[in-house]
């Protein structure tokens, strides 16, 4: 039996009780396999775990430990924004302010799932188009999937016209994923279908698709 498969079995026999012990994994976890494990977990119990988690966020930053307890904060940032509410945004605004951009677009990602999109779209594409490493600008193009605004898609094709010639193969899947994304939303598929500062765009993706198909 798997680490994963011995958790859940855990959690399915113990039901909510086991969820102080579940957050308690995440303050001192630094490998992320098991994060994963555990937000599977929680995911069991919304309520009661984004309940606990908003609260856990509060007391950390209430006795002025978010330095201190940062990566505790972001895990448990991510998880909140699948399961939480309108109630936690502020909690997540007033965190902000502690990270640098690594931890600003997991956070930003969690209050665009959370309803704020339009909101932080502009904050977000600052990072996308900004001088930063790889990782940091495909943390960004993650987070602004999540937006459901149309500028997001203004951000995403100034990011691509500038770096089309040497964008990877990982950075192009986020591409293709954002953009699916954001089209589900019928006031940016219609843009994107129709305005012509797009059509590289448009055509190159449906390239990377083409290609993805044939190779499969």
């Amino acid at each position: 039996m798997t680490e994963r498969e011995k958790l859940l079995k855990l959690v399915k026999e113990k039901g909510e009780v086991i969820i102080p012990q579940l957050l308690a994994i995440l303050q001192n976890e630094n490998e992320y396999s098991v994060v994963e494990i555990v937000k599977e977990a929680l995911m069991n119990f919304k309520d009661t775990a984004s309940k606990r988690i908003s609260e856990r966020l509060r007391e950390i930053y209430r006795t002025d430990e978010v330095d201190k307890r940062a990566m505790e904060v972001l895990y448990l940032v991510d998880i909140l924004g699948d399961i939480g509410s309108k109630d936690d945004i502020d909690i997540l605004y007033k965190l902000l302010s502690y990270y640098d951009e690594y931890g600003e677009c997991i956070i930003y990602e969690a209050l665009a799932k959370l309803g704020e999109g339009e909101s932080v779209v502009d904050a977000i594409g600052l990072i996308l188009t900004g001088n930063y490493e790889q990782p940091i600008i495909d943390m960004a193009i993650m987070a602004i999937a999540y937006t459901n605004s149309p500028r997001a898609l203004h951000y995403l094709n100034d990011y691509y016209s500038h770096k089309r010639e040497i964008i990877n193969d990982d950075t192009k899947t986020l591409l293709h994923s954002a953009i699916n994304a954001l089209c589900s939303n019928e006031k940016c598929l219609k843009g994107f279908i129709a305005k012509e500062e797009f059509h590289r765009f448009r055509e190159d993706i449906k390239g990377w698709h083409h290609s993805t198909t044939n190779g499969s």
